[in-house]
């Protein structure tokens, strides 16, 4: 009796080491799961190439969210005008971006942005800009999308127009929760102050150099604007009638103002932003008077009525080049 009783006991200790060694053996392979009929890779990071690969969707539901003040932040910084870089060196220092989309692989962000950067002819102001755009959205974990939005043409500058059609076309490549229209010619300085979207339309660019670091005037909305997606449509985009320089962001203040959403604007302490030296447009000779009937004709000339064409879009790496004529 007794010589079963170890028999049976010696018995389950060989069939318990067997089952390790198989389990262990299993846990040695690459997980895979099956869907459909259909064999899928684990999701895996590449670390060598800097991104994920298999199954990202997964994977983003696994992670922890990103930290609401990264530990990646690092304050104000110095535009530096002595180290000049074209784009093709940014795109040389990015290799993995295309469409000027990132998003952070140790954590998942609570923010899904797209810049809008109104653009015509000043490539050299795009180059300085996006050299410290990409790195500071990146160190405040964002996941974010760059579209650069080119007017077409020698015809007159409508920046309304760009912006309004930027909106639109965005809309149809990113699921974003917030927008920012962002000025080729102004570079933030200190990454404490957010990117990341905000429960009110959000002035950013309270103190840029060229006003000597202070706000303008208190309606001012111009240079760095951010809205909720839904406050955006609510004040109808901006007016499509301002051809020429100037008129079209107060123009949005007054918008704003109408709708009650009103705004509010970055402490100049954390708005700072370096200006890019340009020459100036003509001014819009007209704008003064098409102020006095901004709040009047919100409903009927904004985003919900431009006319525009889209004569191209194309993957620039850090960017998405929207060409559209108007």
């Amino acid at each position: 009796m007794h010589v079963n009783v170890v028999h049976v006991l010696v018995g389950l200790v060989v069939f318990q080491v067997v089952l390790n060694v198989f389990y262990l053996a299993k846990l040695s392979r690459p997980s895979r799961e099956c869907e459909d009929g259909k064999v899928k890779s684990a999701p895996v990071y590449n670390a060598r190439r800097g991104k994920r690969t298999g199954n990202l969707e997964e994977l983003e539901e696994s992670q922890e969210p990103c930290l609401a003040y990264p530990h990646t932040l690092v304050g104000r910084i110095t535009i530096d005008f002595n180290v000049t870089s074209t784009l093709e060196d940014i795109k040389h220092a990015m290799p993995a971006m295309t469409w000027g989309k990132w998003q952070p692989t140790d954590c998942k962000s609570s923010h899904r942005v797209a810049i809008i950067i109104p653009y015509r002819n000043r490539r050299h102001l795009l180059s300085v800009l996006l050299r410290y755009l990409h790195p500071f959205l990146q160190r405040q974990q964002l996941h974010y999308r760059i579209f650069l939005v080119e007017q077409a043409g020698v015809g007159t500058w409508n920046k309304g127009r760009v912006m309004n059609a930027g909106y639109l076309e965005a809309a149809k490549l990113f699921d974003f929760q917030c927008i920012i229209f962002h000025d080729v010619d102004l570079v933030p300085e200190d990454d404490r102050n957010s990117y990341g979207c905000h429960d009110t339309p959000l002035h950013m660019s309270s103190a840029p150099s060229q006003d000597k670091y202070k706000t303008l005037y208190k309606s001012l909305v111009g240079g760095v604007l951010k809205f909720p997606r839904e406050h955006f449509l609510k004040v109808n985009g901006y007016s499509n009638e301002y051809w020429g320089w100037g008129g079209e962001d107060d123009d949005m203040a007054l918008r704003l103002k109408a709708s009650v959403l009103g705004f509010e604007r970055v402490d100049p302490v954390l708005g700072r932003y370096t200006s890019l030296i340009h020459a100036n447009r003509d001014k819009n000779p007209r704008r003064m008077a098409l102020l006095k009937s901004a709040k009047r004709k919100k409903s009927s000339d904004g985003v919900s009525t431009i006319p525009y064409h889209v004569e191209a879009v194309t993957d620039e790496k850090l960017y998405t080049h929207i060409l559209i004529s108007i």
